[in-house]
């Protein structure tokens, strides 16, 4: 009896995490960068991963749930923004519409209704690939909020199991995204927020 009311439990969990953003096209995106994340910290965590360099990446890449792409420059500019910079200035300092980064930038604050972005960014006449960039954050928060703590690590003025893996991956977005576009936007996510998840 207890085996079928978890998996039922465990079912409807995941039908309501997997449809919870009905308004994200890119929701999907957001799912699968959970997957992966969970993946790289349980490897983090049991001492598989040494370093970050080319090989470990082209490795995780052909193994995790998502697609994305990272090279050298986009680790680089990645570890180093996330030692240098803040998640405000790397919002403001970016090429985005200010529409874009208010959006952005209201993701991360305290109890934010991921929602009513996404339907304000739906309504809002933006270029594709920007557009593409704001909901695909989006989405990523959104469901980095939906799922259990990685980390201890927190942000004043943040709530949200993951607030860290959210900042981090919007810095890392933002690096990417503007080295080398939406795939690199992803990649450079999954390296910040892999790094939030390494901060207690």
């Amino acid at each position: 009896m207890k085996k079928i009311v978890f998996g039922v439990m465990a079912t409807v969990s995941f039908v309501l995490h997997t449809m919870g953003q009905k308004n994200n096209s890119y929701n999907a995106v957001g799912v699968d960068f959970v997957k992966a994340l969970r993946i790289l910290q349980n490897d983090y965590d049991n001492g598989k991963i040494k370093e970050i360099n080319q090989t470990t990446t082209d490795y995780y890449l052909g193994i995790l749930p998502i697609k994305a792409t990272v090279n050298e420059e986009v680790v680089g500019n990645t570890v180093n923004a996330l030692k240098t910079s803040n998640v405000k200035d790397m919002v403001m300092n970016s090429k985005l519409t200010d529409f874009s980064k208010e959006i952005l930038l209201q993701s991360q604050t305290n109890a934010p209704d991921i929602e009513a972005l996404v339907d304000k960014v739906n309504h809002q006449k933006l270029s594709a690939s920007e557009s593409e960039v704001v909901l695909t954050s989006l989405a990523i928060t959104y469901n980095l909020n939906q799922t259990e703590s990685f980390s201890k690590c927190h942000i004043d003025g943040q709530t949200g199991p993951n607030a860290c893996q959210a900042a981090g991956a919007l810095l890392g977005l933002l690096v990417g995204e503007a080295l080398c576009g939406p795939l690199c936007a992803v990649g450079g996510a999954i390296i910040g927020a892999a790094w939030g998840s390494s901060k207690d």
